[in-house]
């Protein structure tokens, strides 16, 4: 980002050994990741842009957020030219022509800059987050972590907040050029199925009574089945393109995470469409809390925004707005997961009782030689649509509640079953259909036997009934009967107010048939139904049928359910067995959801065939080591801390302590014996003997 001010007359601080003197200057200041700065800046600047970058990389390795500053004076009449030739773009060229030409015109612009300094700043992690992560990857969701910050830090972050942890094989891909980014990615792929087929051979010479081997030392050394990638922006840049993107896209499908590193807005978008693009039976969610993360989440098919102090400008452009980044934790696992059954109930509930309504008709049709000719009254038959069927779908579609939410939250598997889209199968849809039908037919012909002999014969030659109002509400009656019955079997959130008003819509149509057919009524709209529910209500049969055929059109669903809750349980049956003997996740024994503590580093690849571990050397006071150690938290004691560097390309590891810090560049800077090393691509760590950040910090600057 850059920003162009004219100086002030009286302005003389300096900078440097430059002064600007009492002459007005135009000048712009840029700040931006070193990775861009340090290949703008002018000629004669080594030895400061040198400085600069071992500041920045002890910066990331401390998971401080990095950036360089740097200025540049502009020439009037340049100037005055410049803006010129901005206007002129503005103002001639429309959509992506425009952008194109404005951003060459600010990257001519962004050139020849002179170093200012580095800041390092702590961007302290919000609460609960490593636990909201955690939840969310027992859940079945893949993360991503697309990020400005510098490599180093975005990898101490994700350390922190258990995206990554010893059990995993880390590639971190760093390439300058399109063929290099081709054969890592290929090599990786490559790698990474040797390692995982290695592990299931490990796991089948387990399984082998005979066998002596150790199948766990063997998975351990030899082949890990935890993955996750990490690629930094300029890499992306050519993984990104056409002949390379697919095969990024089949590298981060074998990756549990993907940690994408100093990318810029536009790559955000391209990476979330690129997901969209190859992954089209997936649900891609994006949530980001400032501008630059704008683009990536209206790409998204669910788009989050954190209200924060960096603007209301991803609140704005995103379905839901969140406060804090833990909320989404609830937001997903808990009203996202309530909403999608509630959803789906209500469908199912809907055809289902759709179905089994029309084909009382259907069934009719048999007897009055298809004329026709309507089983039920249209007035009655409508009043009961409006007032009596909705009542169970809206206690499905609004209230429904099958796990509390503390169970949800416990219990994040729970989630996984709304990915693999099982409640949305074909086959639920054609359950519940057959259902209604059979139902129905029971429901028809139940009646018919017994009250076959009231009436119902009585067809007149053309088809057309007579005086068959007491079958028909009896056939009505108990096919609502029915469809409460039914749909209770699938109501989980049972209490005093869904109880109610289940109850009086079942029981509402003995007094709707008796109001509809009293004779000041049924006078006026219906004359054939003149006291005919007094007479219907009246009749032992009818009352012996409204007990007896319910219980035999659930009776089946309800074995059903019983005998796959039983014999045959899933996860959610589990868990609710576990919820009613109030067991919770850690009575079970499994493991607790809480924020990592990690005992050694993850394995980092390299270019070589061989996969090394790498460790951390944490100093004591007296020039001791221990190895193994890693923080867990940005809260170190730096009086009792030292470190030695994970060295990358363009980054650093992970290692103790955070600052926040400044510094500028000056012309005779302090001399480095060690030379900054660098490994070109995908990864390896090197123990190196840089400055500390204290002794840097030391420096007379």
């Amino acid at each position: 980002m850059s920003l162009i001010v004219r100086e002030p007359d009286d302005c003389s601080f300096r900078i440097g050994n430059g002064s600007l003197g009492s002459t007005k200057l135009v000048r712009m200041y840029t700040k931006g990741a070193d990775s861009i700065i340090l290949k703008r800046i002018a000629a004669g600047q080594s030895a400061e842009a040198k400085r600069i970058e071992e500041m920045a990389d002890a910066f990331a390795a401390e998971g401080l957020r990095t950036l360089v500053m740097g200025y540049r004076d502009l020439e009037e009449d340049y100037f005055l030219e410049w803006l010129d030739r901005l206007a002129t773009v503005n103002t001639t060229l429309l959509g992506s022509e425009r952008e194109d030409a404005i951003l060459s015109l600010e990257d001519e612009l962004e050139q020849e800059l002179l170093l200012l300094g580095c800041t390092g700043i702590e961007d302290k992690l919000q609460e609960n987050v490593p636990e909201t992560l955690i939840r969310l990857r027992l859940a079945g969701i893949k993360l991503w972590v697309l990020t400005g910050d510098k490599q180093g830090t975005a990898i101490n972050i994700a350390l922190s907040c258990g995206i990554l942890d010893e059990s995993y094989e880390v590639s971190i891909i760093n390439e300058t050029a399109e063929d290099d980014v081709s054969a890592q990615i290929e090599k990786t792929i490559g790698t990474w199925r040797a390692r995982f087929l290695l592990h299931q051979e490990a796991e089948m010479i387990q399984s082998n009574e005979n066998s002596t081997t150790d199948a766990n030392d063997f998975a351990r050394i030899e082949g890990r089945s935890k993955f996750a990638l990490v690629i930094d922006g300029y890499t992306l840049t050519f993984a990104l393109s056409e002949p390379i993107r697919n095969r990024l896209m089949v590298l981060s499908r074998m990756a549990s995470s993907v940690i994408l590193c100093r990318v810029s807005p536009k790559q955000k978008r391209e990476v979330v469409e690129m997901v969209r693009e190859y992954e089209s039976s997936k649900i891609t969610l994006a949530i980001g809390d400032g501008s630059n993360d704008v683009g990536m989440i209206q790409a998204a098919h669910v788009g989050i925004g954190v209200r924060g102090k960096e603007g209301v400008e991803a609140v704005l452009a995103s379905d839901f707005a969140i406060s804090r980044f833990y909320y989404l934790q609830r937001l997903l696992l808990v009203h996202g997961r309530w909403n999608l059954k509630r959803l789906v109930k209500l469908v199912l509930g809907a055809m289902y009782a759709a179905t089994i309504i029309v084909f009382g008709d259907f069934y009719f049709g048999f007897f009055n030689k298809f004329s026709a000719f309507p089983l039920q009254d249209p007035l009655l038959y409508g009043l009961c649509s409006i007032l009596l069927t909705p009542a169970p779908l809206l206690i499905l579609g609004f209230w429904d509640v099958d796990f509390k939410a503390e169970y949800c939250l416990d219990f994040p598997e729970l989630y996984r079953k709304t990915q693999s889209r099982r409640l949305m199968r074909y086959r639920r849809y054609l359950w519940w259909i057959f259902c209604a039908v059979w139902q129905e037919a029971v429901v028809f012909f139940s009646v018919y036997l017994g009250f076959g002999a009231i009436e119902f014969t009585s067809v007149s030659s053309d088809g057309k009934g007579q005086q068959i109002s007491s079958f028909a509400l009896v056939v009505l009656m108990l096919t609502l009967l029915v469809i409460h019955a039914h749909l209770a079997l699938y109501i989980g959130a049972w209490n005093w107010f869904t109880a109610l008003i289940w109850i009086l819509s079942t029981t509402l149509f003995f007094w709707v048939a008796l109001a509809f057919s009293s004779p000041l009524i049924a006078s006026t709209l219906s004359p054939s139904y003149i006291l005919a529910a007094h007479d219907t209500w009246s009749l032992a049969q009818s009352w012996f049928l409204f007990l007896v055929v319910p219980v035999l059109c659930i009776l089946p669903t309800l074995s059903l359910r019983y005998l796959r809750r039983n014999y045959s349980p899933g996860l959610a049956q589990l868990i609710a067995e576990f919820t009613g003997k109030q067991l919770s996740r850690n009575a079970l024994g499994l493991p607790k959801i809480e924020a990592p503590e990690h005992k050694k580093l993850p394995v980092f690849s390299k270019n070589e065939k061989s996969v090394k571990p790498t460790e951390l050397f944490v100093y004591d006071d007296h020039g001791g080591s221990k190895t193994g150690t890693v923080r867990s938290q940005f809260q170190p004691d730096y009086s009792k801390i030292r470190k030695k560097q994970l060295k990358r390309h363009g980054s650093d590891g992970d290692l103790a302590g955070t600052a926040t810090a400044i510094t500028f560049a000056g012309d005779t800077p302090q001399a480095s014996n060690e030379k900054h090393r660098r490994n070109k691509s995908d990864g390896y760590a090197l123990l190196g003997n840089n400055r500390t950040l204290d002794e840097l910090m030391a420096m007379d600057i």
